[in-house]
């Protein structure tokens, strides 16, 4: 072999080897982690493997819970083998098919272009482009969807020979790899009718004919056992996840709102290419039109932009996902990119500075890829391992309740599946036709009111344990049924203020369980469990290590807090917010209160419960709010509130106030809380604040009798306030008549108002008219037991009476001259109340009567001293005086 020869060869394969080893790089930067919808195709293809059938667990109903049966059949061997490692096997396979096809397609375009440099540059833009690198190491299918992509482009471009049988097969395997790929099949056939001479239709049925066959062969039998088993022609999580009737309905969707379709394919381009890929794209369509017009559009182009048009047309069309970079874009982005180098390089071929600028283009790509790819890894979506973690919380809770059996009810499925010793059912649908039937009655809308669902719930499957959080904490709305209250209660549980946010509906998210399998001390137990905290993803750890990710170790306790602030709200990252709060506490400096909520906060929105409430339990300690109480509730709102009407029954108006508030964080619109906090503050006549409140009890239940009246109620009673006041103000210028006719007017108003009630009790004792004062305090005490100053008029009220009595007593006596009875009466009455001048006065003028002078003095000094204007009084101690020195007698 000649040197030269030597030379080629090595460049050949360093082209290769650098794509390749580029993309194995960027995928070491997402580490260990695995999507957690990959475990529902793991756990299908390990039943599958077992020979339990296509279901999700042992013994469930077969459901077709997964849309991509390709990928799961090729992970079946691999779990026969006992291989099988649900991190390192999809991630080997997945960039096996990648590097594959890096090559595959360098080595196609080397041969079409006759230059190395176009397919050079596809590899390293595919290679490097974020969603293709996550993608592909995700557990999903999208390597093997990219390996297939391009060997269909291989096959139309070159079409050697047997290329229909080739291109029949590959195209299946795309059309079983994922639902979308089903629309390459008009790739084929138009290669099929374009290939052969013009109007040689035997030739065309021919080539047509076997490419057909090839494919009905292989993805017809799969197709026809879906229909027959599960009466589907799609797989079920289309049913599950669509957001449109049909595919015609999303057509003409898209057509009467051209402005949401260009606003996708922006969002593709820039998925490309960044910020330069919305131009990349035109100027490709631009580029292809060029060509075509001047004839220069060779068939690898002509198939490849066939091939991107079916591929961005299908992406365009299929409903937006929420996993963020792309996930259905991969052919999109491969045919995209080997389009527009194709189109770049029929154009530039001979212009030496247009080659240059499109040097730069791809070296601006290349660069704006990087901190996209680490956005990514250090806050990937939904990882396995912390549904994994999830599933083993809940086997330890089943462990401490000793259950043999149990169930859960969750949206997250793929740990669970995987992990989890309790039977899964989906509260997303994905694997459960039962919830596609009730909460989405069987169409594209998730519906709020659905009893069906409810029913299903709460009669059916009776889960022993529910887990939720955001949106399907919201569509379940499960808190909302009077049943969840009575059934379950909160092991760990938060309002969701991404609900709030989002839907305008207070909601909690958080793990609960059913009350019947609970004994004494259970749910103690079930809450003190304890559990290792979530690792960070290794691009932060790397990051931190090389000092790349901040804030710095030298960040103040102020700059942790804001950087976390930060990523809560703009960077939806609760587990690293988790963690730089978490640096914060231990600061100088940290406001220590503030600090523990927010860190509290973000681990129950990253679903971290048990860890989020030892948070809240340590602030309990030291700190008292309506947030950590109600965080560490274990009931729903409407059982807070059941709680608060058994209060207001006890009179406990305070409590019920207090209770009412905890259940109106969790749910600001809770009608029976509102009812309970509006009554106990007409209770206690804080009629400014029971107002508005009771307006708004009345608009969440409108129409309920007990709110109305309520309402009128305190309208009632602030309007009656200012007689109270007024009432009062009378009573402090012992004005006490006027107070007595004031105070009767507000009871004419408010029969119920115990402030006015009590007015009217004090001014008639102040007026010593007892035998009134009796009647109208003990009313007022009967209506209203727990008013202490009533309680005391009353007292007040029944002493006057009685002194009173003893009082005039004491006169018939005196009058009978039974002057020693008079004494005896006297004291009596003053052992009631020592402050009743006329009793210490009749007692003065019987001493003086009887002549025990000595006696007589300091008992009529203290008669005067009480009363100092009473005549009477005055003329006793004057007698006294005169008989201690003279012995001479005075009448009273």
């Amino acid at each position: 072999m000649s040197s030269a020869a030597v030379t080629t060869s090595r460049g050949r394969w360093f082209r290769y080897a650098v794509p390749c080893a580029i993309y194995l790089l960027a995928m070491l930067l997402l580490g260990s982690w695995i999507i957690d919808d990959a475990g529902i195709s793991f756990a299908y293809a390990k039943n599958i493997a077992a020979g339990d059938g296509i279901v999700s667990q042992p013994g469930r109903i077969p459901v077709e819970g997964f849309s991509n049966p390709l990928w799961v059949l090729v992970l079946v061997p691999v779990h026969w083998l006992g291989l099988f490692d649900p991190v390192i096997t999809p991630k080997l396979v997945g960039a096996a098919a990648v590097c594959a096809a890096l090559v595959l397609v360098q080595r196609a375009l080397e041969r079409r272009t006759s230059s190395p440099w176009p397919g050079f540059v596809v590899a390293l833009v595919l290679a490097a482009s974020p969603p293709i690198v996550i993608w592909s190491a995700s557990g999903l299918e999208n390597g093997l969807f990219l390996l297939l992509v391009v060997v269909l482009f291989v096959q139309l471009a070159e079409r050697g020979r047997r290329w229909q049988l080739y291109a029949g097969a590959c195209t299946a395997g795309l059309a079983l790899t994922r639902p979308d790929g089903l629309v390459f099949v008009l790739a084929g056939l138009a290669a099929c009718l374009s290939g052969t001479k013009p109007r040689d239709w035997r030739a065309m049925g021919r080539s047509a004919g076997t490419y057909v066959g090839t494919f009905a062969a292989i993805a017809g039998p799969y197709w026809l056992y879906r229909l027959l088993r599960f009466g589907l022609f799609w797989p079920h999580t289309y049913y599950a996840k669509r957001t449109y009737v049909s595919l015609s309905d999303r057509l003409g969707h898209l057509l009467a709102h051209p402005g949401e379709l260009v606003h996708k394919l922006a969002s593709l381009g820039r998925g490309i290419a960044g910020p330069l890929g919305p131009l990349l794209l035109v100027a490709t369509v631009v580029a292809i039109g060029v060509l075509l017009v001047r004839k220069r559009a060779t068939t690898e182009l002509r198939v490849a932009a066939l091939l991107q048009l079916l591929a961005v047309g299908a992406f365009v069309v299929i409903d937006d996902d929420w996993m963020r970079e792309y996930r259905f874009a991969t052919a999109a982005i491969a045919m995209s990119v080997i389009t527009a180098v194709l189109a770049a390089h029929a154009l530039v071929a001979t212009r030496r500075r247009v080659t240059i600028a499109c040097t730069v283009v791809v070296a601006i790509v290349l660069v704006g890829f990087a901190p996209r790819l680490a956005r990514f890894a250090t806050n990937p979506t939904t990882p396995l391992a912390d549904i994994e973690r999830q599933a083993r919380r809940f086997n330890a809770y089943a462990d401490t309740l000793h259950l043999k059996a149990g169930s859960i009810l969750t949206a997250d499925l793929g740990g669970q599946l995987l992990t989890s010793r309790l039977t899964v059912h989906d509260l997303a649908g994905l694997c459960e036709p039962a919830v596609v039937r009730t909460l989405k009655r069987g169409g594209p809308i998730w519906h709020y009111d659905h009893p069906a669902f409810s029913d299903w719930v709460f009669e059916t499957i009776k889960p022993t344990f529910i887990s939720t959080h955001e949106f399907w904490s919201n569509v379940s709305a499960l808190e909302y049924d009077a049943r969840f209250t009575r059934d379950y209660v909160a092991i760990d549980a938060y309002r969701d203020d991404y609900v709030l946010r989002t839907f305008a509906r207070s909601v909690r998210s958080g793990d609960f369980v059913r009350r019947d399998v609970l004994g004494p001390g259970s749910l103690e137990q079930l809450r003190a469990l304890t559990f290792s905290p979530r690792p960070e993803p290794l691009a932060i750890r790397v990051g931190e290590r090389f000092g790349l990710v901040g804030p710095g170790s030298d960040a103040t306790a102020t700059e942790l807090v804001a950087a976390a602030e930060a990523m809560r709200t703009t960077g939806r990252d609760p587990h690293r917010a988790a963690t730089l709060l978490r640096r914060a506490l231990v600061k100088p400096g940290a406001q220590r209160e503030t600090v523990m909520t927010k860190l509290g906060e973000s681990l129950d929105e990253a679903m971290r419960n048990a860890e989020a409430r030892a948070v809240w339990t340590e602030l309990a300690r030291t700190t008292h709010s309506i947030q950590i109480a109600a965080r560490l509730e274990g009931d729903s709102s409407a059982g807070i509130a059941q709680r608060g009407l058994a209060e207001y029954a006890a009179k406990r108006y305070a409590q019920v106030i207090e209770t009412s508030d905890i259940a109106l964080y969790i749910d600001p619109r809770a009608g029976q809380a509102l009812t309970n906090k509006c009554a106990a503050l007409c209770e206690l006549e804080r009629w400014d604040e029971a107002v508005p409140l009771c307006e708004l009890a009345a608009a969440v239940q409108p129409g309920i009798d007990m709110v109305r009246n309520n309402l009128a109620w305190a309208r009632a009673g602030q309007a009656t306030a200012a007689l109270v006041a007024r009432a009062f103000q009378q009573y402090q210028a012992k004005q006490f008549d006027d107070a007595i006719r004031t105070s009767q007017e507000a009871l004419r108003q408010l029969p119920t108002s115990a402030s006015a009630a009590n007015n009217l009790c004090a001014s008639l004792n102040a007026a010593e008219r007892w035998q009134e004062a009796l009647v109208a305090c003990s009313q007022g005490a009967v209506a209203h037991p727990e008013h202490e100053m009533l309680r005391n008029n009353l007292a007040w009220a029944r002493n006057g009476a009685a002194v009173a009595e003893l009082t005039r007593r004491s006169l018939d006596a005196y009058r009978a001259k039974k002057f020693d009875a008079v004494v005896q009466l006297s004291k009596d009455a003053l052992a009631i109340d020592p402050r009743a001048a006329a009793a210490w006065n009749n007692q003065c003028a019987a001493l003086c009567e009887l002549k025990r002078w000595r006696d007589a003095m300091p008992i009529c000094e203290q008669a005067v001293a009480l009363a100092p204007d009473s005549a009477t009084a005055n003329a006793n101690l004057a007698w006294a005086r005169s008989g201690a020195t003279t012995g001479s007698r005075r009448l009273p």
